[in-house]
Order: structure tokens, then sequence, then C-alpha cells
């Protein structure tokens, strides 16, 4: 969609600066399954990702086994003893470059059901047994610099920089699962807990696929296994768009709004037309595309909402939408500091006028003078003085 917002004034001596314009796009959240031994027990977690507005299918591990290729990313969440088949289409899957989790229950697990051959074809480690913390040394996150920089933390580290409540208030946990990752190169801890135990270890495979395995419950246990699920605390629902925005494909996310003097606008189709138009205030002309199917727009002649068309005879369909705008620096009129003026322009350009200031102080000339054009003129009037006297004292000879 594209708008233009304007401001009616009648007298305005920046009239450029009256409008703005903006393409904004309306996306729909993808679609993920929970699956769960107890629907209503999972109902906590699915909540949140519904309020993080994903499409959310709850279903029972007991019930027929669904079409996983549907979803964008599968959640398995407190599935005390996993059946080979589910495991089967798990690893079917996360082959295909889906994404799983794996949401441990508490205690009703069954441990052997999460290490047979089959689900090792998709666990990420191998569960040991629970431990159980003293009160008072419940196990926190260890989140530091190396962590901000994975993948898992990048989109999001600063939550863990800034003065949040999650860092200000860390969440703990009373009671885990150990575990031990299994030796491979495409396994490592994501992050891990103060004593140094996972809290969350991942996979990948080569087809984009991966799975994340959590340590501690997300649904709430008596007694309880965490305090993640706490009242006025963002850090269970931040936990789940970490993990939800992290298995879910990320689609294409570009600029629509631009400024000019700054990065241009970039089309970039696979689809092949037969011609390529460009629309836009007081423009409406073809354009090319390069090699590499990518048109760039850095010579657009005004601001303005523009689309780039496909044209194939009579059918002309809608590639790209984007708006560019006038830098907002153009409309300050404050005055220019002078230490901003004398960066570019050399020290002391700036002289002050006023009553005690003379006019040669004022024509301060040390830039230097070009002196061809004078040299020139120079030149003229020589040749025509040197003209004016050959004349007049040109000797003639007598007549015979």
């Amino acid at each position: 969609y594209q708008a233009e917002v304007t401001f009616e004034f009648t007298t305005d001596a920046l009239a450029f600066n009256n409008q703005r314009y903006v393409t904004f796009e309306i996306r729909t959240m993808p679609k993920v399954l929970v699956w769960a031994d107890d629907v209503k027990k999972a109902d906590t977690f699915v909540r949140a990702l519904r309020a993080l507005l994903y499409t959310v299918d709850v279903r029972s591990v007991h019930d027929k086994m669904p079409g996983l290729n549907n979803y964008a990313a599968v959640f398995l969440d407190a599935v005390a003893e996993p059946t080979e088949d589910l495991w089967r289409s798990l690893a079917d899957y996360v082959k295909q470059g889906h994404g799983v989790a794996i949401v441990p229950g508490g205690d009703e697990m069954k441990l052997n059901a999460y290490g047979s051959d089959v689900a090792k074809q998709v666990m990420p480690a191998q569960i040991l047994r629970k431990t159980s913390m003293a009160a008072g040394h419940e196990a926190q996150w260890n989140v530091t610099p190396i962590e901000w920089d994975r993948p898992f933390f990048r989109r999001y580290q600063s939550w863990f920089m800034g003065d949040f409540d999650i860092t200000k208030n860390p969440r703990s946990a009373s009671q885990y699962w150990q575990v031990k990752p299994w030796g491979s190169k495409d396994i490592s801890v994501v992050v891990a807990y103060e004593n140094l135990q996972p809290a969350i270890v991942e996979r990948h495979w080569p087809g984009g696929g991966k799975v994340i395995l959590l340590t501690t419950p997300m649904d709430e246990q008596t007694p309880a296994w965490n305090n993640y699920y706490s009242k006025l605390h963002s850090f269970y629902p931040a936990l789940t768009m970490l993990c939800a925005r992290y298995l879910c494909p990320e689609a294409d996310n570009p600029t629509l709004n631009h400024v000019f003097g700054k990065e241009p606008p970039q089309v970039k189709q696979k689809q092949k037309f037969a011609n390529y138009r460009l629309t836009g205030p007081d423009v409406s002309e073809e354009i090319r595309l390069d090699d590499r199917g990518l048109w760039i727009g850095d010579h657009l002649p005004r601001p303005g909402n523009y689309v780039v068309e496909g044209v194939n005879d009579e059918e002309q369909i809608p590639l790209a939408k984007f708006s560019i705008n006038v830098p907002g620096e153009e409309s300050d009129l404050s005055r220019v500091s002078i230490g901003d003026i004398e960066a570019v322009c050399g020290q002391d350009a700036v002289v002050p006028l006023d009553r005690k200031t003379s006019l040669p102080a004022t024509l301060n000339w040390d830039e230097p003078i070009e002196l061809f054009p004078w040299l020139m003129l120079l030149l003229l009037f020589f040749l025509a003085i040197e003209n004016l006297l050959a004349n007049r004292f040109y000797r003639q000879e007598p007549a015979v």
C-alpha cells in the first residue's frame, strides 16, 4: 500500500516539505504446529505464540498425524514418550529445511524414548538426568557478548545490552534436564546456565533445517521447575519469540521507503518480462534490468510513490513499490555552526561582519587566484598596442 501525507498551508516558504510519501506492506505470520500430550496443558505456550500473531494449530500426539509440510515450524511441547513414527516424521521434516523446537516436560518424561536410535536422528543432545538446584542458587542464563552475536540472539541483542527487565530481574530454573550434546560439528550450545550446563542446544542440517532443545519446561509444573512464567515480566513471551523467529524462515524484507542521497531503491526480479516500466510522479518510462535481474533507481527525478511493473503484451503486473522522500536535513533552517563550515572551507573561513571590520579584512583572499584569464587579456592589450605602434611608426618607401 502507498500513501501520501500532506499539510495544507496558504503561505509557506518551503513548499517542498509539506508532504511525505510512504509505502507499507501487511503480512501474515507463519503457521506453526504445537504437538503435545495434553492440549490443555500447552495452553500457556499456545497463547504466547498467538500473542505474537502466529497462526497456531494445536494437535495431540495421540491423534492422527498431520502433514507437517503445511507448517513453518513444529513445537514438540512436553511429550512424555514420542513414538518412532513421530521421530521419523520430524527427521524428514527437518531434512527438508524446516525448524523444530523440542520443549521438555517434567517428571513424566520417558528418557528412553528420547535416546532411541530413531530419536538420535533429530535430537541434538542426550537427556541424562534431572538436576535440582538448592534454594537461592537457581540456574540463570549466562548471556555474554559471545552469545549476542549468535543467530539465535542477533536480532534481539539489544534486550540483553540495555536496561530491560530481562537483565534487571533475570529468570532462573530451579530444576532442569542435564543434557550431553552429541559430538558433531553441526551441534552447538546456544546458551548455557551460569554453572555452564546447557540451557538451549541446537542442531543444523545441510538443507537449512534446525532443531533446538530446551532443558526446562515451558508449561507450569507442580512443583515449579522455573519462574519463566511470571506476571509483570517479559521473559516467557521473549523466549517464545526467540524460538519462533529463529525457527520460522524469514521472508524477504526489502526496504520500501528511501531518502534522496542515501541508499537508492533496488528491484530484483527473477521472472522474465518483455519490458519493465517505472511509474511515479510525472514519470512513466521503460527501464532495463541488468544481467542479475537487478534495477537500481539512482536517477529518480523527484520524491513520491513509485511502482515498477512487468509488461507482457497487454498485461501489466506490479513487481515492486517504494517511496522516496527529501531528507529532513534540507528543512532544517537553523544556523550552521562555525565549526562545521571551517571543517569544509578551512580555518578562519567565517569572517564576522560589523562596523569595526574593514572591507579588506572582509575580502580575505586566501585561495589561489586563476591568472590565465588575466594573462589572455594582457596579451590582447599587448597585440593592440603593438598594432597601433606599428601603424604609427611604419616607414613608408618614397614614391618613384
